[in-house]
């Protein structure tokens, strides 16, 4: 009989503990929209979509700011390319063989090859004044980029 009301006793802890949790969670969710609501304050967005189709490297992709790009998506023929972003000035320089060992571990960034395409994505990409995404051949081989799409979120002062 004494096994009864300790089992009862844990399962209130756990009642308990789930329902902290849970008010936690609610707690710094709450939290989070009211700092975007911050961020936001005097702005608002028009989003846009740019497409290309059987373009030839090189390649390059300017936007002015400020802006989010929300996702890119550069569809290839081959996987012998690199890829550079320069965002208000930092860039960044990889080839789709290290973009791929790496989009498993990085959320704005997959890689990957399906039905003979290579696909490089990128998302979420904020910027000030400038965002330039420029894409090059690694190697003589002839490489097309079937199809190139982003969409872009254009921040306007109201």
């Amino acid at each position: 009989m004494c096994r009864v009301p300790r089992v009862a006793e844990k399962i209130l802890e756990l009642a308990f503990a789930i329902a902290a949790a849970e008010e936690v969670s609610r707690s710094v969710s709450s939290a989070q929209q009211q700092q975007q609501q911050v961020v936001v304050a005097g702005f608002r967005r028009r989003t846009s979509v740019v497409s290309y189709r059987d373009v030839q490297l090189p390649f390059e992709l300017r936007l002015r700011g400020p802006a989010c790009v929300d996702e890119v998506v550069v569809e290839s023929t081959g996987s012998d390319f690199f890829v550079e972003l320069d965002i208000d000035g930092s860039r960044f320089q990889a080839s789709f063989d290290w973009l791929q060992s790496v989009s498993q571990n990085i959320d704005w960034i997959d890689a990957f090859s399906t039905n003979g395409s290579y696909v490089a994505r990128f998302s979420g990409i904020c910027f000030l004044e400038s965002f330039s995404m420029t894409i090059t051949p690694s190697s003589d081989e002839p490489i097309k980029l079937t199809s190139v799409v982003a969409k872009v979120s254009q921040l306007i002062q109201q």
